[in-house]
């Protein structure tokens, strides 16, 4: 009994010491200790190679977002900087009431942990982003949003200017602040296909980031109110690349379906607007002309009269 007991006591100490060999592992100059167990390190090298991988995809998503955010556009480039934050509110309050509608949805805030949070929170500052670099911004709301709420507090912790946003933020739900027929819940699990933005219609992006991705959550919940759903039409100009090595997924960022929407409603081009919002690492590849169908019973367009999903 004393051996077993001292065994035990001897795995939690090789644990927390492993434990600190890895956060060590981060440190410049660090190398691997001779004096330690084969098992030790081999676990420490796979942990190494991860890391190394992670900052690897990082720095390729931070090269991305460089090269599509790295130069203003045309209208905002020859003027100061405060010329330019002038002129982008300007534009953005004049968008408010005249532009396309698109509303993200943050009712999901007890869904997600804190690191689910943070990451929320980026991606509503790059949806913003988008928005000031166009010279057609969509009317960008955001419902379910409270001062004091989780999401709030981290936007303010991590993004200086937040409060400044031009966006119509409600505390109100979504179908509290729109009337039920002009919502159009966007959704990567509907059956509806959008083809087309109609002016008066209202698109709903869930405020969700579920690392573990569950599917169905946007379109139930759409289902349970009786709200009209849609998804991007991915299926019909984009299909997997022959690349192995990258996971080829249709769940799309926050900011990647508004970057998707507020494309293809200043350009009315989908596929441009899909090739531009997807990242290269997701492995899709354009469609060529004859392989992209769009299923008539499938279609959303903005002369559509789709019923709304969960009705009868």
């Amino acid at each position: 009994m004393e051996s077993s007991n001292a065994d035990k006591a001897q795995r939690k100490f090789v644990t927390r010491d492993l434990s600190k060999l890895c956060t060590m592992s981060q440190e410049p100059g660090f190398v691997v200790p001779t004096d330690i167990s084969k098992n030790q390190a081999r676990k420490l090298r796979i942990f190494i190679e991860k890391q190394t991988l992670k900052k690897q995809r990082r720095l390729r998503e931070r090269t991305e977002r460089k090269e599509r955010y790295g130069i203003w556009p045309q209208h905002l480039q020859g003027i100061s900087k405060s010329e330019r934050n002038e002129k982008i509110r300007q534009i953005l309050k004049a968008a408010q009431g005249t532009s396309q509608r698109l509303c993200i949805d943050l009712s999901w805030d007890m869904c997600m942990n804190d690191k689910e949070i943070s990451h929320l929170s980026d991606q509503l500052k790059r949806s913003y982003s988008i928005l000031r670099r166009s010279l057609k911004p969509l009317h960008l709301y955001l419902c379910n949003f409270s001062k004091g709420s989780r999401i709030y507090n981290m936007c303010c912790k991590k993004h200086k200017g937040f409060t400044e946003y031009v966006i119509d933020q409600k505390e109100e739900g979504v179908t509290e602040c729109f009337p039920l027929n002009d919502i159009v819940y966007l959704s990567p699990d509907s059956k509806n296909e959008l083809t087309s933005l109609d002016i008066s219609k209202v698109y709903i992006v869930g405020g969700l980031v579920d690392i573990s991705i569950q599917k169905n959550r946007s379109l139930a919940f759409a289902q349970e109110h009786n709200i009209q759903t849609a998804r991007l039409p991915i299926d019909s100009f984009l299909k997997q690349g022959n690349d192995p090595t990258k996971p080829f997924k249709k769940v799309l960022t926050i900011d990647q379906v508004v970057f998707a929407i507020q494309s293809f409603y200043e350009n009315n081009d989908w596929k441009s607007a899909l090739v531009e919002a997807m990242p290269k690492r997701m492995g899709f590849v354009e469609k060529t002309d004859h392989q992209q169908k769009v299923p008539a019973a499938e279609v959303l367009s903005s002369d559509s009269d789709a019923s709304i999903e969960g009705s009868k």
